[in-house]
C-alpha cells in the first residue's frame, strides 16, 4: 500500500458535472483531502468572482495542478444546455475547458474516472481539442470490484514526484492490502482505453431520478470503497469489522425519540389543512409513508444508503441532526453514537471530532457489510436528486451559527420547498421559525398536549407517539389544523389502529412493507 507524503507541493484536480457526478466528486474530495490534505485538492470554481475571466480562472486553477481526476458519467457526452446542444461542444462548458487545458498540457497527468459503468467516449464523439482523452488509462468505479492500490500509487507518483520527493512507502512497502469487502478485480471494459476497476458495495445517488439504478450505486461508490481504504491506512489492518445487528430506536427518553414514518406514492398526501403561518407552497405534499431514518429493510438505519434508497424508491425521509465537537453536523441519532452504530470504544457526538466518528463507528448489516456516517451536508446534496420530502429533526440546541449553516444547507441544495424541519423540543422550532419562517415545523410529542396550544406553536404537524394515537386526540388535532404522524409503526397492528385513528401519515421503519400493506386495504 502507498500514500503520498503530505508535505509535497503537488495537487489533485477533480473535473465533474453537478447535474451528473456531484456526490461522487464530494465524496472524492473528502477521502482523498484526507489523506493528501485539503490543500492539495481542487474541486470546483465556485470562488471565481463576478467579473473575473473564467477561462483565465480555470487555466490557472488546472496548471496549478499535476493531476486532473476526469468523472465521466453515462451521461457525460449528451448533457444539454439551455438550447438542447450538447455542453461538451460548447468551448465555453466548464468541464470541457477544464479536461481540455489539462491535455494541452505536458505537465498535468489526466485520469478518466469512469463512473457506473459510464464507457470511455471516442475521438469520434468527442471535440477536437478533447481527443487525447481515449488514450489515457481509465480507472473505473463500479459495484463490482474494489481497487484503490493502482490509483493511489499513480497520484503518489505524480504528485511526490512534482514535489521533487520520492515514492512513499505505507504498511507492506508497497505491497497491495487487499480491500475491506472483496478482493480486486480488473473485468474487462468495452472501453478504447483498458480501465482499472475499482470496486464499492452499492451505494445511493445524486443524480435525477431518472437514472434510478445506476444513481444508488453512485453516491457511495467512491465514498465507502476510498473511505474504506483511508481507514485501513490509518489504523494499519485490514478486516476490521464489527458484526452487529443495527439497534432499533426505543422512546425511552429524548435521545430516542423516533423522527418520521412514511405511505406510499399513491396515496394522495395532500394536508387536510395547514396552519396559517405556513403558505401553501411550502405545505409538503409528498409521500405519506415516512421512512424512519431512512428504514432498515435494504441498509442499516441512518446511514446515507438507507436514506437516499428510501427516497429513490419515492418514500419521504427522515432523520436527525447533531454536532460534532469541531462543528460538523452529523446524521446521528443519539449523543451516545449508538442507535445503528457500532464504535470501538464509547464515545459522545458532542464531545468527539468527525475525523474520530468515521475511523471508528460504522453501521453493519447481520452479513457484516460496514457502512461509515455521513455528514448533514452530504446527505441533503445526495437527497436533492430526488422529489421525496425530508423531514429533519433537530436532535441538540444549536447555536445561532449552527442553525444559520442548518438552514444555509437546506437553501442551497434548493430543498425549501419540501423539508420539514422536526423537534421534539418547541424551543428549537421556535428558533427555526425566527430564521426561516416559510420552512414547515413538525413537533414530536409522546404525552397528549391540548390541540389547541400545538396550533398556537405556528406548527405545520405534529407526529404523535403511537400509544397516544387514539381516535379522538387525532381528530381534535385535525380540527386544529395540524397534520398529524404516528410513530414509530412498524407492524401490521399498529399500522391497521393508525390508519383507523385516521392519522395522515406514519412513521416507519418498513416503508416498503407498510406500502404493500396499504396496497391490499
Amino acid at each position: 500500500m502507498v500514500s503520498v507524503d503530505k508535505g509535497g507541493s503537488g495537487r489533485v484536480f477533480i473535473s465533474y458535472r453537478r447535474q451528473e457526478t456531484a456526490w461522487p466528486a464530494r465524496q472524492l474530495h473528502d477521502v482523498l483531502a484526507a489523506e493528501l490534505g485539503a490543500d492539495r485538492i481542487f474541486k470546483d470554481v465556485d470562488d471565481i468572482e463576478p467579473g473575473d475571466d473564467f477561462v483565465e480562472q480555470i487555466q490557472s486553477a488546472v496548471g496549478s495542478c499535476q493531476v486532473l481526476l476526469a468523472l465521466i458519467g453515462p451521461q457525460w457526452l449528451t448533457v444539454t444546455d439551455a438550447r438542447g446542444g450538447r455542453r461538451i461542444d460548447d468551448p465555453a462548458d466548464f468541464v470541457r475547458l477544464e479536461v481540455e487545458t489539462a491535455l494541452s498540457r505536458d505537465d498535468v497527468r489526466v485520469i478518466p474516472i469512469l463512473v457506473d459503468h459510464a464507457k470511455m467516449p471516442t475521438a469520434e464523439e468527442l471535440p477536437p481539442g478533447l481527443a487525447a482523452l481515449t488514450r489515457r488509462q481509465a480507472v473505473e468505479i463500479n459495484p463490482v470490484s474494489f481497487d484503490t492500490h493502482r490509483l493511489l500509487r499513480v497520484l503518489n507518483e505524480t504528485l511526490n514526484a512534482a514535489a521533487g520527493k520520492p515514492a512513499v512507502p505505507r504498511i507492506g512497502d508497497g505491497e497491495a492490502v487487499q480491500p475491506a469487502v472483496v478482493p480486486p478485480a480488473l473485468p474487462p471494459v468495452e472501453s478504447p482505453v483498458e480501465a482499472v476497476t475499482i470496486d464499492v458495495p452499492p451505494s445511493a445517488p445524486a443524480m435525477p431520478r431518472g437514472d434510478r439504478a445506476g444513481a444508488r450505486r453512485r453516491t457511495l461508490m467512491v465514498g465507502v470503497g476510498l473511505l474504506s481504504f483511508v481507514l485501513l491506512l490509518a489504523i494499519g489492518v485490514t478486516g476490521w469489522y464489527f458484526l452487529r445487528t443495527p439497534s432499533q430506536p426505543s422512546a425511552t427518553d429524548d435521545q430516542n425519540l423516533p423522527s418520521a414514518a412514511s405511505s406510499p406514492p399513491s396515496i394522495s398526501s395532500a394536508p387536510s389543512g395547514s396552519p396559517s403561518q405556513t403558505s401553501a407552497a411550502v405545505s409538503p405534499t409528498g409521500s405519506n409513508i415516512l421512512a424512519h431514518r431512512g428504514g432498515d429493510e435494504k441498509f442499516p438505519l441512518q446511514t446515507f444508503e438507507s436514506l437516499t434508497s428510501a427516497a429513490d424508491d419515492g418514500f419521504a425521509v427522515e432523520t436527525d441532526v447533531r454536532w460534532t465537537s469541531d462543528n460538523h453536523a452529523v446524521i446521528i441519532h443519539d449523543e451516545a453514537a449508538t442507535q445503528g452504530l457500532r464504535c470501538d470504544r464509547p464515545y459522545r457526538v458532542s464531545e468527539t471530532t468527525w475525523k474520530d466518528l468515521t475511523k471508528h463507528c460504522r453501521s453493519f448489516t447481520k452479513n457484516g457489510k460496514s457502512y461509515p456516517p455521513t455528514t448533514y451536508a452530504n446527505l441533503m446534496e445526495g437527497l436533492a436528486a430526488y422529489k421525496s420530502w425530508v423531514y429533519v429533526e433537530v436532535k441538540v440546541d444549536q447555536n445561532a451559527a449552527q442553525n444559520k449553516e442548518f438552514i444555509d444547507v437546506i437553501r442551497s441544495n434548493g430543498l425549501s420547498d419540501r423539508t420539514v424541519v422536526t423537534s421534539a423540543e418547541p424551543a428549537r422550532l421556535a428558533q427555526i421559525k425566527k430564521l426561516a419562517p416559510d420552512l414547515p415545523r413538525m413537533l414530536f410529542i409522546s404525552e397528549k398536549v391540548p390541540a389547541s396550544q400545538l396550533a398556537d406553536q405556528g406548527l405545520w404537524a405534529v407526529a404523535v407517539k403511537s400509544d397516544i394515537a387514539s381516535k379522538d386526540y387525532i381528530t381534535q388535532l385535525k380540527k386544529a389544523g395540524l397534520i398529524v404522524i404516528v410513530w414509530t409503526v412498524n407492524e401490521e397492528q399498529a399500522w391497521a389502529k393508525a390508519r383507523s385513528a385516521g392519522a395522515d401519515k406514519v412513521l416507519t421503519d418498513k416503508p416498503s412493507a407498510y406500502a404493500a400493506w396499504l396496497s391490499k386495504q
